[in-house]
């Protein structure tokens, strides 16, 4: 028997906007590669390997600011393969405080589209 999982919200609607605060496009920036000596952003191709969907699918979702709409398998293939859990945000903290103080901020960020789309939602402030 698998046991009742006590950190999810009661009601669907609270869990859709607890995982809004942490759109698909800053969940994308997750995706990093960290083998070298200097983080990098994994490119769409490799990240649509990761998670098993589409590179078409991943460019999609990583310019979007909302998960609804999207089918529950497709936000949790993306988010895995980000490296990141719907279930528990903590790693979207740490992942803030620890890019958000390089110089430039989110230095592992090239691409200029991506850039753009996370200046726009870092508007938005921490869930």
């Amino acid at each position: 028997m698998t046991p009742i999982r006590t950190d999810m919200p009661r009601k669907p609607g609270d869990f859709l906007t607890r995982l809004n605060a942490v759109p698909p496009c800053i969940v994308r920036l997750h995706a990093i590669d960290s083998s070298s000596g200097r983080p990098r952003l994994l490119t769409n191709g490799e990240l649509a390997r990761k998670s098993g969907l589409s590179q078409r699918t991943v460019l999609r979702l990583s310019h979007r600011d909302s998960w609804s709409g999207l089918d529950p398998e497709v936000i949790d293939m993306f988010m895995t393969g980000c490296d990141a859990s719907m279930f528990d945000l903590k790693w979207y903290d740490d992942f803030i405080n620890k890019y958000a103080d390089t110089c430039p901020p989110f230095s592992h960020v090239t691409d200029s589209r991506m850039r753009k789309t996370l200046f726009r939602v870092m508007k938005w402030g921490n869930p």
